[in-house]
């Protein structure tokens, strides 16, 4: 049986908020949503024996080489928080901007 690692890369509220607040640069954000897919995909050919052709690099667990399929990442800051943490549903609005004054939430939040 083959295995594949599955990493989610993870904006935490506490990380969202400091960025808000101007503490810290940017987070780096994976949607769950391509991750999803690409797991569900992968599941699927595993389980009727199909090779994964997408795995095109192998990764170190520390025990021995492991396929891996790496997902673009997105930078996250102020100007792209809402796009893309909150949207996605990732994190809710009213936790990440808490210690932001109401005026300033996005937009259609005011």
């Amino acid at each position: 049986m083959k295995f594949f690692s599955i990493c989610v890369l993870l904006s935490f509220v506490a990380a969202c908020q400091r960025v808000l607040a101007g503490t810290q640069a940017m987070t780096i954000y994976g949607s769950i949503q391509p991750l999803a897919a690409q797991a569900a995909e992968i599941a699927v050919k595993m389980c009727k024996g199909e090779a994964i052709s997408e795995a095109t690099l192998t990764i170190n667990n520390g025990k021995k080489e492991v396929p891996a399929i790496l997902l673009e990442p997105i930078t996250v800051d102020k100007d792209n928080m809402y796009e893309t943490v909150i949207k996605d549903g990732y994190q809710k609005l009213e936790e990440v901007y808490k210690n932001v004054p109401k005026e300033q939430w996005p937009g259609e939040q005011k």
